[in-house]
């Protein structure tokens, strides 16, 4: 054991008031780990507090039992004897009393409270004295939060833990809650005292209506919960003390006569966030009491109801009384129970007797009673359908003829669709709804008409012969919509014949040929066609989905090739239909293939350069969509593999290949090119590679012999004839099989007994060439094999001082390829990416080739930490080392900030910097914002000279944003107040890019609530600043310098 002169000094020291928190809670953890420990025992420590304990000074008695309450908290795992236990307990019930004393009482008192009975447990006897004491002693009410909310978490614990002792209390224990709680605002303790008033009245099945009054009446004044200073900083927010007062309120049925009147009486408030909570209230209410307790309530709840859902109200609001609407109809309209019903009967007849076309708001409320109803069962479906259908549906056919009963149709359709959404939720089989559902048998009576009268309205915005029916497009996308309804019912349960069918494909197809795309209706009846069709596919029979193939698939694709269609037109509606499934895909797929190889020959053979936009659009369509869907939904290597097998037999057509550049049809080959690979399986992938690994050998001019040795003499290199425009659109089309090529995937030898540094060579050869192109491709080998091929070394070696004084490696195209091999080392986390990264910063900073290759330098760090869609990505299967971004950014800003005080051309640095830092990731920006928000500033304001570093400005401007928007990097920002606030003023009238502009306005805004004693030096600047933006020319701008011009000039944020 311990000698007390090695631990009574910490009692001192946390009984001492003058020492600090830091020291006290050093004290405190010392004692209780030595007690943990068995170092020192429980009693020796009370022994040695006694004078502490006892002592009539308040202060040093508050602290001494604080002590050991804590102490007991924290050997709350350890086991103690029960005469401890007793003892204990026994003075800490003796001291509620001491008031001066009683936040280390109740702290010791819920540490006893809450122990487990292995490890020793205070006894029911002691538990029942302490709730005793308790209340006649404590007044909760009287306590400071910290202390209230240790009450509440004390009395749970008595209610939870020792529900025996607790039950003995009987109905007192619960009036002496409510007394406790009432009147309670601070939310964290509120939080606590509804989950005690809940553990209380759950231990007691039932207690007296006086009971549930009183509670009602103290809990009532709760409602609704809101917060006046916002609920941020607060541990129980808005919803979460709303919802346990609900759960108050549902815990029993008896509160049913109080809170049912009080919720409908404040439905009628105009506070929308009391409605909102009545509603959700209501509805959870109606649902745990049941019919029986709701009937009395039952034309109330209507009346209410009805006002909310038939007035115009925000629409959060009318969700939520529709919602509320719902729980209503289907707990409150039962067999015998028929008063709701006949109440909202009698609000439906008097609406369809006087309903005018101009009160949409009417309409549409009636239209999702009618819809709410339907849907809740099959009974009251049944007795919507024998009611009103009928009359509806005669009412719209009627009208037909003449004026078009526009309201009838819309609730037709509001029906029709909330029936359907019945079938599909039964789990009864289609034979046995067909058979019971008396709704069903009444829509088969009557679908015959109003398929026709439907058809006819549909009919008549296509076509001239209905001139009688003159319809607007709103009515007839309601008609589509119920045609698709009618056409989408589970297989066995369809409403109408086959011929309405096919008549219904043929009318809603005709839509698709004929109208603007820009249309809603026409959005609207293709995706009613896409349900249509996914329906047909899952049906057992196939009558159905052969008859969508003949009428809407071949239709459509008919229209395609015979370019009937507007081209956007017609890919948005083929991809529509694909998506029915991958069937249907793979039949538009296969369409597209061969419009992309007649226009290929058009174009490239025939001269036909007309058709090179629709050529264009073609790949860009089936690589971005149809590739991509038919990746995402199963295995289309196969079908990859094949279509780019046959692109590569195309460009065995010296004519084709010739030809194949103009008007950017090469970049969108090689983009589709570089889809296919990806997709496909490393064995498939081989077979491409070998397809085109053969063109190439036997297409190629250059002499094979040239690509193994011209890096090594680059006078030969520059000496040698240029390439054709054919071989370089084929080393193109071969560098995008490279680019997207697995890491997996063995690279093709020009023979077989040679190595396969072959593609490396010949692509190495072609980038010293200027070909971009090559570089890529010759990047992503480095990247996928580093260790298989020399390709690194030779380039390496280029950079070697005999090498690098041929002005040839300083043209912008071969710096640029230097870039893009750095970042595929780079990324693989590859050591040997820091010479061509000391390469590129050293012509950045000395300038001393020329600016535009220290400009090339300098945007070479954009490739390296960019991202890039053409290559080395994720898609591509590049190799990516995780943080790759943070090492290089850890790398280069240190040496950049220092370059910026010595380079000759501070423009090159800064533009390099603004790469670096607005493609870093913004959380390590932030981090060192203390370090770089100065070289930031520093870097805009040089930048902003020249239009060509606009995108830069622009860049390097939203990662000031970045950092403002970031509380570590707002404090760097109020270090700096004055140097920011001077970039952003002039910010304001950058000439160049209007989203500078705009940009730099929203962050003086943000900057108006910075504390105030920081930004009113500076308010007269900005204002100046921004009154001189209320004239840009541009509206975006104006808005937010008037937002600002707000935000600045009400003086104190």
């Amino acid at each position: 054991m311990a000698e007390p002169s090695t631990w009574v000094p910490h009692i001192e020291s946390f009984v001492d008031a003058s020492r600090t928190s830091s020291q006290h809670d050093a004290s405190l953890e010392a004692i209780a780990t030595l007690v943990k420990k068995d170092i020192v025992s429980l009693l020796e420590v009370v022994r040695e507090m006694e004078m502490y304990l006892t002592t009539t000074d308040n202060v040093i008695r508050s602290r001494g039992t604080l002590l050991l309450g804590e102490i007991l908290v924290r050997i709350s795992h350890k086991t103690l004897d029960h005469t401890a236990i007793d003892s204990l307990s026994d003075f800490f019930i003796s001291r509620l009393a001491d008031w001066v004393a009683l936040r280390g009482t109740l702290t010791g008192c819920h540490a006893i409270l809450c122990r487990k009975k292995e490890v020793g447990s205070i006894s029911k006897s002691d538990v029942q004295k302490f709730s005793k004491v308790f209340f006649e002693e404590v007044d909760v009410r009287s306590l400071a939060a910290n202390d209230r909310k240790l009450c509440y978490e004390l009395l749970i614990c008595v209610c939870t833990v020792h529900k025996e002792v607790a039950t003995i209390q009987g109905e007192d224990l619960v009036y002496d809650i409510l007394r406790s709680i009432d009147d309670e605002m601070d939310p964290t303790c509120l939080m606590l005292a509804f989950q005690l008033l809940q553990s209380a009245m759950s231990l007691f099945p039932v207690l007296s209506d006086m009971a549930y009054q009183d509670a009602f009446d103290i809990l009532s004044k709760y409602f609704p919960v809101y917060f006046t200073h916002g609920d941020a900083s607060n541990d129980a927010t808005r919803e979460e003390l709303s919802d346990i007062l609900l759960n108050i309120f549902c815990s029993s049925p008896k509160f049913e006569p109080h809170i049912i009147p009080f919720l409908l009486e404040k439905l009628s408030t105009s506070f929308s966030l009391a409605k909102l909570d009545s509603l959700k209230y209501l509805r959870k209410c109606i649902s745990c009491y049941g019919p029986d307790r709701m009937a009395d309530h039952a034309e109330d709840l209507w009346r209410s109801l009805e006002t909310v859902i038939f007035n115009k109200e925000e629409d959060r609001i009318t969700k939520e009384a529709l919602e509320c609407f719902e729980t209503a109809v289907s707990v409150l309209i039962t067999p015998n129970r028929d008063t709701f019903f006949g109440l909202i009967c009698q609000k439906i007849d008097s609406l369809l007797n006087r309903i005018a076309p101009e009160k949409q708001a009417e309409l549409h409320a009636l239209g999702s009673i009618f819809a709410i109803i339907s849907r809740v069962s099959d009974s009251l479906c049944t007795r919507v359908f024998r009611k009103y259908f009928a009359r509806l549906v005669n009412s719209l056919v009627e009208s037909i003829k003449g004026s078009l009963n526009s309201e009838a149709l819309y609730l037709v359709s509001e029906i029709l669709s909330s029936c359907r959404g019945l079938i599909q939720r039964s789990p009864d089989s289609t034979e046995v709804i067909s058979e019971k559902v008396s709704w069903l048998n009444i829509l088969r009576n009557y679908s015959g008409d109003l398929s026709a009268a439907l058809l006819k309205l549909v009919n008549a915005i296509t076509s001239l012969k209905e001139e009688s029916l003159v319809v607007k497009q709103e009515n007839v996308l309601c008609a589509v919509k119920c045609l698709e309804v009618l056409a989408t019912f589970p297989e066995g349960c369809s409403p109408i014949t086959d011929e309405t069918y096919d008549l219904i494909l043929k009318s809603l197809a005709l839509i698709i040929s004929e109208m603007d795309r820009s249309t809603l209706l026409w959005k609207s009846t293709l995706e009613g066609l896409i349900q249509i069709g996914s329906v047909a596919e899952n049906s057992i029979d196939r009558r159905r989905s052969l008859v969508y193939t003949a009428l809407v698939v071949e239709n459509l694709l008919s229209a395609f090739i015979n370019s009937t269609l507007p081209l956007d037109l017609s890919l948005e509606a083929l991809y529509g239909i694909g998506m029915v499934g991958k069937h249907r895909m793979e039949q538009v797929l296969q369409v597209v293939e061969e419009i992309i190889v007649v226009k290929i020959l058009k174009v490239c053979l025939e001269g036909e350069f007309v058709h090179a936009d629709t050529l264009i659009s073609l790949l860009q369509f089936y690589s971005g969509r149809i590739i991509s869907w038919l990746s995402d939904a199963g295995d289309v290597s196969e079908v990859a593999m094949q279509f780019a097998l046959h692109i590569w037999n195309q460009m065995e057509n010296k004519n084709i290949l010739k030809n194949i550049h103009v008007m950017g049809i090469l970049d969108a080959l090689m983009m589709t090119m570089k889809h296919l690979v990806s997709v496909s399986t490393i064995n498939h992938q081989s077979v491409i590679l070998q397809k085109s690994h053969e063109i190439i050998l036997k297409s190629v001019s250059c002499p094979t012999e040239w690509f193994a040795t011209a890096f090594q003499n680059p006078e030969l290199l520059m000496s040698s004839p240029s390439s054709s425009v054919e071989d370089l659109n084929l080393i193109s089309l071969f560098a995008s099989v490279i680019t997207a090529v697995s890491a997996q995937t063995p690279l093709p030898a020009s023979n077989p007994n040679s190595s396969s540094n072959f593609v490396s060579n010949l692509f190495l050869f072609f980038f010293l060439r200027g070909h971009m192109p090559a570089a890529q491709a010759l990047a992503s080998t480095i990247n996928k094999n580093p260790t298989d091929n020399k390709a690194i070394e030779s380039c390496l070696s280029i950079l070697s001082e005999d090498k690098t004084e041929n002005k040839q490696f300083f043209k912008k195209d071969i710096i640029t390829g230097f870039a893009w091999i750095g970042k595929g080392l780079v990324m693989r986390g590859d050591d040997r990416s820091k010479e061509i990264i000391q390469f590129l910063l050293k012509l950045a900073i000395s300038s001393q080739h020329g600016l535009d290759a220290a400009l090339s330098a300098a945007d070479g760090f954009h490739i390296i930490m960019g991202d890039s869609d053409g290559c080395l990505n994720k898609k591509f299967h590049a190799v990516i080392k995780p943080l790759y971004k943070q090492r290089l950014y850890s790398t280069l800003v240190p040496v950049l900030l220092k370059s910026m005080k010595e380079a000759n051309s501070k423009e090159v640095v800064c533009r390099a910097f603004g790469h670096v830092i607005s493609d870093a990731p913004l959380t390590a920006v932030i981090g060192e914002a203390h370090k770089i928000l100065l070289a930031v500033a520093h870097s805009i304001i040089t930048l902003s000279m020249d239009i060509q570093n606009k995108d830069v400005v622009y860049s390097l401007l939203l990662v000031l944003s970045g950092i403002l928007m970031d509380s570590t990097g707002k404090e760097s920002i109020i270090e700096n107040l004055h140097i920011v606030i001077g970039v952003l003023t002039q910010l304001v009238s950058y000439p160049h890019l209007m989203l500078v502009r705009e940009t730099a306005i929203q962050c003086i805004t943000s900057m108006s609530t910075l504390p105030h004693s920081k930004i009113y030096p500076v308010k007269p600047q900005v204002l100046k600043a921004v009154t001189r933006a209320l004239d840009d020319k541009r509206r975006a701008v104006r808005q937010e310098a008037v937002r600002c011009r707000q935000a600045w000039s009400r003086g104190k944020n």
